[in-house]
């Protein structure tokens, strides 16, 4: 595994919470150089000169800069600067790609595990879309309920058909008969979501 990938990998794992972080302050010593050089070219204490006019309350313009400069020359001194510094550790650090696989392989079964034991309860709810007079399913008003439930988290677990009876119908005109025969049904639909305690 490459230094990449691993560094993603562990920012992946610290994203979810799924290893340790500790905080370290160290102090951190930089040398800077302390020298600076006037618009004349003359070298000057750079770390004097500048307190020198700000406790004076003078301001840092070139001006100021190059007559202060003739007050501290250098003398190639360079000064220490410590700053703090917060570096994070994880318990992954010093792990081998081996470790880490098998690290992710435990954090992945503990996930399951935590699924697993948490209790689930189902809620139920029950439509029904009766046909149309002439026996046709209402196909609208079916794909509207579908829809809605759907939205809210909901599945559907069953459907089923109960019929409600025959319609029929006939007309007679002047010695012809025109009928229908159709049978209604209301179609009974169970939806259900999980529901966390």
């Amino acid at each position: 595994m490459n230094n990449y990938l691993r560094s993603k990998i562990i920012d992946w794992l610290l994203g979810k919470n799924m290893c340790e972080i500790s905080y370290e302050e160290i102090e951190n010593i930089i040398e800077i150089d302390n020298v600076g050089i006037s618009s004349d070219g003359t070298k000057y204490n750079k770390a004097m000169v500048i307190e020198y006019l700000t406790s004076r309350g003078y301001p840092l313009t070139q001006e100021y800069l190059d007559l202060a400069s003739k007050m501290f020359p250098a003398q190639g001194e360079k000064i220490t600067k410590k700053e703090k510094k917060t570096v994070v550790h994880t318990d992954l650090e010093d792990l081998t790609d081996d470790e880490i696989k098998t690290y992710i392989e435990l954090k992945i079964l503990e996930e399951l595990h935590s699924l697993q034991t948490d209790t689930f309860t189902l809620e139920y709810a029950v439509e029904t879309v009766i046909d149309s007079f002439s026996g046709g399913t209402n196909k609208n008003e079916l794909q509207n309920l579908l829809n809605k439930y759907s939205k809210d988290g909901w599945r559907l677990k069953n459907i089923y058909t109960n019929e409600l009876g025959h319609n029929s119908s006939s007309i007679s005109i002047g010695g012809s008969t025109a009928g229908t025969n159709a049978t209604i049904d209301q179609i009974v639909l169970i939806f259900e979501r999980p529901k966390r305690n």
